[in-house]
């Protein structure tokens, strides 16, 4: 879910920023995309999902989060949702010139309910995380108790200290063995859904980089490395500030420190265009967003970013035919002034 509301920010930037039809079409499709995708795993989330591998909402605490007082998730996701339906809506019946400004006030809605959800996200995955904790340290206790009750248990049949009741003791160890093989089989689950959602961040198309508090990259996905050249081990450990040219690599740390003081933040929870650095040191265009995260009590950040190199290219040619089509204009009426 925080990952679709930043690519649903960054989507609806792109679509409101181009000047190209054909790129503002595609940009609408991944949009429209992003905004059913958001849709259908909040409900999962909420009422649980058996393809999704989502057990629903379990506890008052999290359901606190999703519908009040503690949080209002599903009244900003489905704003959100709203909001962003409208807009494509309006893409639809309206030209470029005029979308832009007839949308801007559904566009700062949106932005103001993503500054809202994203906090409210982490919130709900650090109570997921308190959650999961306390069910795995319960689950190896039970695990403790089946194997010490199971020792007990066999001794005890291979004494025959309770020999008139081998049959119920058999019985009581199946049940036993049965419990211990769904806990190692819940267990076994949650590890695959991990693998699983590591395997999305690992396919998905857009760079997805994840820092820590002191700037560090934790996390560098295969688009990353393509966009940037570098391999992840490379990278892993470095200040996030290498893939930065100047005067950005120089100033980043004191962005983070200025943030961790004021708690104002330049470009966290807001899509924006920056300027990436290639391990052979060439720039480009790009789009970033960026949200922030707690991860067992520290602060980390997540950027998604897409190079949007081709995009600024046709931008340029389209500016350029532009202005060649005004200046024939021009030559032609001074040419019929000329021989009028």
């Amino acid at each position: 879910q925080r990952m679709l509301s930043q690519r649903i920010g960054l989507e609806l930037y792109e679509l409101r920023e181009t000047n190209s039809g054909e790129i503002a079409e595609k940009n609408r499709e991944e949009l429209e995309r992003s905004i059913d995708l958001m849709e259908q795993s909040h409900l999962a989330l909420i009422n649980g999902s058996v393809d999704m591998r989502l057990p629903g909402i379990r506890s008052d605490k999290t359901r606190a989060l999703y519908f009040g007082p503690a949080g209002h998730i599903d009244n900003d996701v489905k704003a959100i949702i709203k909001a962003a339906r409208n807009i494509v809506a309006s893409y639809e019946t309206e030209n470029l010139r005029s979308f832009k400004e007839t949308t801007d006030d559904q566009y700062k809605k949106i932005q103001i309910f993503l500054s809202n959800l994203l906090p409210t996200l982490n919130n709900v995955v650090e109570q997921y995380q308190r959650e999961s904790e306390e069910r795995q340290a319960l689950a190896q206790t039970l695990i403790l108790v089946v194997d010490a009750l199971l020792i007990v248990l066999l001794l005890a049949s291979a004494l025959w200290v309770i020999r008139p009741m081998t049959r119920r003791i058999n019985v009581a160890i199946f049940d036993l063995r049965e419990a211990h093989e769904k806990l190692y089989a819940e267990k076994f689950r949650a590890e695959k859904s991990e693998r699983k959602l590591r395997s999305t961040v690992e396919t998905i198309l857009d760079g997805v980089i994840s820092i820590d508090e002191k700037g560090g990259i934790d996390s560098f996905n295969p688009a990353a490395e393509k966009l940037f050249g570098y391999a992840s081990a490379e990278v892993i450990g470095q200040n996030v500030n290498i893939l930065m040219p100047e005067p950005y690599h120089t100033e980043h740390d004191g962005y983070l420190k200025n943030y961790h003081t004021t708690g104002t933040a330049k470009i966290i929870g807001i899509g924006r265009e920056v300027v990436g650095k290639r391990k052979d040191g060439s720039t480009f265009p790009m789009d970033l967003s960026v949200s922030e995260m707690s991860v067992n009590g520290s602060r980390m950040y997540t950027g998604i970013v897409r190079d949007i190199t081709d995009r600024k290219l046709t931008e340029q040619e389209l500016i350029a035919a532009k202005v060649m089509a005004e200046e024939a204009s021009k030559s032609k009426s001074n040419f019929l002034a000329n021989m009028s």
